[in-house]
Protein backbone atom coordinates (compact mmCIF):
# COMPACT_ATOMS: atom_id res chain seq x y z
CA UNK A 1 0.00 0.00 0.00
CA UNK A 2 2.96 2.69 0.98
CA UNK A 3 4.58 1.69 -2.47
CA UNK A 4 0.80 2.42 -4.02
CA UNK A 5 1.03 6.14 -2.45
CA UNK A 6 4.81 7.10 -3.47
CA UNK A 7 4.15 5.81 -7.00
CA UNK A 8 0.26 6.57 -7.71
CA UNK A 9 -0.98 9.34 -5.57
CA UNK A 10 1.76 11.59 -5.01
CA UNK A 11 2.61 12.88 -8.29
CA UNK A 12 -1.05 13.36 -8.63
CA UNK A 13 -1.07 15.59 -4.98
CA UNK A 14 2.00 17.44 -6.39
CA UNK A 15 -0.23 18.57 -9.78
CA UNK A 16 -3.11 19.40 -7.98
CA UNK A 17 -1.20 21.68 -5.48
CA UNK A 18 1.64 23.21 -8.05
CA UNK A 19 -0.99 23.44 -11.11
CA UNK A 20 -2.50 26.54 -10.07
CA UNK A 21 0.56 27.93 -9.03
CA UNK A 22 1.49 27.57 -12.29
CA UNK A 23 -1.35 28.90 -14.53
CA UNK A 24 -2.43 31.38 -12.01
CA UNK A 25 0.17 33.50 -13.06
CA UNK A 26 -0.77 33.78 -16.81
CA UNK A 27 -3.10 36.78 -16.53
CA UNK A 28 -0.44 39.88 -17.11
CA UNK A 29 -1.02 43.38 -16.35
CA UNK A 30 -1.85 45.34 -19.86
CA UNK A 31 -3.93 48.36 -20.59
CA UNK A 32 -7.32 48.97 -22.50
CA UNK A 33 -8.39 52.11 -23.72
CA UNK A 34 -11.52 53.40 -22.14
CA UNK A 35 -13.70 56.15 -24.52
CA UNK A 36 -16.51 57.82 -22.11
CA UNK A 37 -18.85 59.84 -23.91
CA UNK A 38 -20.94 62.40 -21.55
CA UNK A 39 -23.61 63.85 -23.31
CA UNK A 40 -25.83 67.05 -21.60
CA UNK A 41 -29.33 66.71 -23.10
CA UNK A 42 -30.55 69.66 -21.24
CA UNK A 43 -31.34 73.02 -21.45
CA UNK A 44 -28.61 74.70 -19.30
CA UNK A 45 -24.59 74.19 -19.24
CA UNK A 46 -23.70 71.76 -16.65
CA UNK A 47 -20.23 70.12 -15.53
CA UNK A 48 -19.96 66.49 -16.14
CA UNK A 49 -17.06 65.03 -14.60
CA UNK A 50 -15.59 61.53 -14.22
CA UNK A 51 -13.46 60.16 -11.24
CA UNK A 52 -12.47 56.72 -11.95
CA UNK A 53 -10.79 55.16 -8.14
CA UNK A 54 -7.27 55.00 -8.90
CA UNK A 55 -6.79 57.28 -12.17
CA UNK A 56 -9.41 59.74 -13.62
CA UNK A 57 -10.15 62.21 -11.28
CA UNK A 58 -11.54 65.51 -12.77
CA UNK A 59 -13.17 68.15 -10.78
CA UNK A 60 -15.82 70.95 -11.74
CA UNK A 61 -13.52 73.30 -14.07
CA UNK A 62 -13.91 74.71 -17.07
CA UNK A 63 -12.55 71.96 -18.56
CA UNK A 64 -15.64 69.82 -17.91
CA UNK A 65 -18.10 72.16 -18.90
CA UNK A 66 -20.53 71.14 -21.23
CA UNK A 67 -23.28 72.93 -22.87
CA UNK A 68 -26.87 72.35 -23.59
CA UNK A 69 -27.10 69.74 -26.71
CA UNK A 70 -23.34 69.45 -26.65
CA UNK A 71 -20.98 66.40 -25.40
CA UNK A 72 -17.68 65.77 -24.56
CA UNK A 73 -15.18 62.73 -24.96
CA UNK A 74 -12.94 60.89 -22.36
CA UNK A 75 -10.44 58.34 -23.87
CA UNK A 76 -8.04 57.36 -21.11
CA UNK A 77 -6.20 54.13 -21.00
CA UNK A 78 -6.79 52.32 -18.06
CA UNK A 79 -4.26 49.48 -16.41
CA UNK A 80 -5.65 46.27 -15.28
CA UNK A 81 -4.35 43.38 -13.37
CA UNK A 82 -6.37 40.75 -14.84
CA UNK A 83 -9.06 41.05 -17.68
CA UNK A 84 -12.08 40.51 -15.19
CA UNK A 85 -10.73 43.91 -13.40
CA UNK A 86 -13.36 46.07 -13.01
CA UNK A 87 -13.02 49.87 -12.55
CA UNK A 88 -15.22 51.51 -9.57
CA UNK A 89 -16.38 54.71 -11.72
CA UNK A 90 -18.44 57.98 -10.53
CA UNK A 91 -19.64 60.56 -13.23
CA UNK A 92 -21.13 63.91 -11.42
CA UNK A 93 -23.17 66.69 -13.24
CA UNK A 94 -22.91 70.16 -11.62
CA UNK A 95 -23.11 73.84 -11.72
CA UNK A 96 -22.37 76.90 -9.74
CA UNK A 97 -20.29 74.41 -7.63
CA UNK A 98 -23.23 72.33 -6.53
CA UNK A 99 -23.67 69.26 -7.54
CA UNK A 100 -26.85 67.97 -9.26
CA UNK A 101 -26.36 64.70 -9.35
CA UNK A 102 -24.28 61.45 -9.45
CA UNK A 103 -24.35 58.03 -10.89
CA UNK A 104 -22.05 55.29 -9.72
CA UNK A 105 -21.31 52.21 -11.58
CA UNK A 106 -18.32 49.28 -12.37
CA UNK A 107 -16.12 49.72 -15.76
CA UNK A 108 -15.46 46.45 -16.77
CA UNK A 109 -12.64 45.36 -19.01
CA UNK A 110 -15.02 44.53 -21.83
CA UNK A 111 -16.75 47.52 -22.04
CA UNK A 112 -14.84 49.73 -23.43
CA UNK A 113 -17.01 52.35 -24.47
CA UNK A 114 -19.40 54.11 -22.56
CA UNK A 115 -21.76 57.21 -23.22
CA UNK A 116 -23.86 58.45 -20.24
CA UNK A 117 -26.56 61.29 -20.69
CA UNK A 118 -27.43 63.76 -18.25
CA UNK A 119 -30.95 65.05 -18.94
CA UNK A 120 -31.08 67.68 -16.25
CA UNK A 121 -32.30 65.60 -13.70
CA UNK A 122 -30.86 62.37 -13.57
CA UNK A 123 -27.86 60.05 -15.69
CA UNK A 124 -28.57 57.58 -18.61
CA UNK A 125 -27.03 55.27 -20.37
Amino acid sequence: MRDFFYSGIRPVFFLLIFLPIIFGGCDRPGTINVELTLINNSNEDVHLFVFILGDIQETMDESTKVAPKSSRKIVRPLVYDKPDDKFLTTISAGRNGEILGETYFELFFESERLTVIWDGFSFSF
